[in-house]
């Protein structure tokens, strides 16, 4: 009976220890959601506010040439290269190595009237780091004409969540404004820049690679005739005459249809006139600020009128037997 008593005092002892150990036992939960860090954002330099981009046109793929760099050139056109650059700001140390952001980049030619068209032909070169932007193409022919350019992308890293932020618009490239945030993918409208852009006071509309100046008359009601430019002629009895007025022109576009080109006249500071060509073997020289400066020139109607007297050369019958050359240039 003593024996009976000592083992259930010991198998009762066993039970409590049991009992005690379980309620100490490993216990687990998981959160209904998983772990979220924070969005990504892009931003034009280290100093710049959030959700903005820094844009440069230049005449080179490696961005090196502002376009400035071409005889002062501030006209965009066909050939050049846009780079947008940026930091990639993420607090989690997100990063984007698989060209997130650039698989978003939609690019878009801005007609006269506002209207946006998205050009898909555009080829993008990524020469980003993963957590520095660079993005570039080139300005093609499906951009001629276009009064400005615009584009979307979205702030994106490669991984984490969010991998994603904002939705960024810039529907004028020559706009000092800033990018236009959202949630969702817009199309460029209004008055959205990219926030940062160094080149100075570039502009558009786009303009075709190939330049041209002309010389040009008046019609009967006393406005410039682009349909006749003595610079580009066949007919004989197109000629520049003694007494008369012309004025030059310059449009970028197709050589032989200046009426419907681009006007670039304004882009030339400098309109330079002079005698071309040789007559009676004596050959024109330029004239130190030709014959005349401006855009137009009447032709005197006298063999000793001082426009057609040079300090080196003595022209046998003044401005006759000469052709009128224009040149267009900055200082």
């Amino acid at each position: 009976m003593k024996n009976l008593t000592i083992k259930k005092v010991a198998l009762g002892l066993f039970l409590a220890g049991y009992a005690a150990s379980s309620a100490f036992a490993a216990l687990e939960a998981s959160s209904v959601n998983v772990i979220k860090g924070n969005a990504p954002a892009i931003k034009a330099n280290s100093g710049a506010n959030e959700h903005t981009m820094t844009l440069t046109v230049t005449t080179d793929p490696t961005g090196n040439s502002p376009i400035s760099s071409d005889n002062g050139r501030q006209r965009v056109q066909v050939g050049d290269y846009i780079h947008i650059t940026y930091d990639l700001v993420d607090n989690d140390g997100d990063t984007d190595s698989t060209g997130a952001i650039k698989s978003t980049l939609k690019v878009y030619k801005i007609a006269q009237d506002g209207t946006p068209t998205q050009v898909t032909t555009v080829q993008v070169q990524d020469d980003s780091t993963a957590s520095q932007g660079h993005l570039s193409f080139k300005i093609t022919d499906a951009f001629a004409g276009a009064k400005t350019i615009g584009y979307t992308l979205q702030e994106k890293t490669s991984y984490g969540l969010p991998d994603y932020g904002q939705f960024l618009m810039v529907s004028d490239i020559f706009s000092s404004t800033s990018p236009a945030g959202s949630d969702s993918e817009p199309t460029p409208t209004g008055d959205h820049g990219p926030g940062v852009t160094p080149n100075p006071n570039i502009v558009g509309p786009i303009t075709p690679s190939s330049r041209f100046v002309g010389i040009f008359g008046y019609d009967r009601n006393g406005d410039l005739d682009l349909t006749i430019n003595y610079a580009n002629t066949t007919d004989p009895d197109v000629y520049p005459k003694y007494g008369q007025t012309y004025e030059a022109y310059a449009w970028a576009g197709d050589a032989a249809d200046p009426e419907h080109g681009i006007n670039i006249t304004g882009d030339f500071a400098i309109y330079e006139w002079n005698l071309d060509g040789t007559y009676g073997t004596v050959t024109a020289q330029d004239k130190v600020n030709g014959i005349a400066r401006g855009l137009t020139i009447t032709l005197a109607n006298n063999n000793a009128a001082s426009m057609y007297q040079h300090p080196s050369v003595t022209y046998k019958a003044g401005g006759q037997g000469y052709k009128l050359k224009i040149t267009a240039k900055n200082p």
